[in-house]
């Protein structure tokens, strides 16, 4: 009498149909912390930024394309909360951008279970706001759409991690200066012209699948 094995199995809950190689995914960023090495350059001094966490307005939609098991790209549109607070004076400037970005990345490792990703990512400036602050009092604040305060045009490079298809961790640098400092307000004065920060982000988030369906299934085998 033959022995009983168990095996499962990670594949579509389609019956007779092949699995597509192509499907889209919603992915919500759950929680962003960032930092931002800050150089401020007419005192010839750098420093970090003052932590950031936020979890508000960080979305994106993916479309997926996978070579093989173990191989795959993406690409889609993000909206992504990037900001910088900065201390100096005994005044805390609150500063950031709604971003709208597109990402390239390539994806590695088993795609059914758990794999890396990285890539490159641009994103074009939307709305810009700014807030300063003494202690816990709000001193003044205001916003912007279409700001010249921040370059319109940002780039980054990340990488991360997928588990399942549900869970993910991505680490996300800019290499592009957060301020504009060549901009100048209606006073003519130029308000950033000394300043120079690249925000660093770490984001834990949740990838929802849209376009294809996964299921664990048990099969015995004799």
């Amino acid at each position: 009498m033959g022995a009983q094995a168990q095996q499962t199995t990670f594949h579509s809950d389609k019956p007779g149909k092949p699995d597509r190689p192509d499907y889209w995914s919603i992915d919500v960023n759950a929680a962003q912390f960032s930092l931002a090495d800050v150089h401020h350059t007419d005192a010839g001094t750098t420093s970090l930024s003052i932590p950031r966490f936020t979890w508000m307005v960080n979305l994106a939609a993916h479309y997926h394309y996978d070579l093989n098991e173990n191989f795959g790209f993406y690409t889609g549109a993000a909206v992504t909360n990037l900001g910088v607070i900065i201390k100096s004076g005994g005044v805390k400037y609150k500063r950031r951008i709604y971003t709208l970005g597109i990402p390239l990345a390539f994806k590695l490792g088993s795609l059914k279970y758990a794999h890396f990703f990285g890539g490159i990512q641009v994103d074009w400036a939307l709305q810009y706001q700014e807030k300063h602050k003494v202690g816990d009092s709000v001193q003044s604040k205001f916003g912007e759409w279409g700001s010249n305060r921040t370059p319109r045009v940002l780039g980054s490079w990340f990488i991360g991690g997928t588990l399942l298809h549900t869970c993910y961790f991505k680490l996300q640098s800019y290499f592009t200066n957060f301020f504009n400092r060549n901009y100048t307000d209606g006073t003519g004065a130029q308000p950033y012209s000394n300043l120079i920060a690249r925000p660093f982000l770490l984001t834990f988030g949740f990838d929802i699948i849209t376009g294809k369906k996964y299921s664990f299934r048990t099969h015995t085998h004799t």
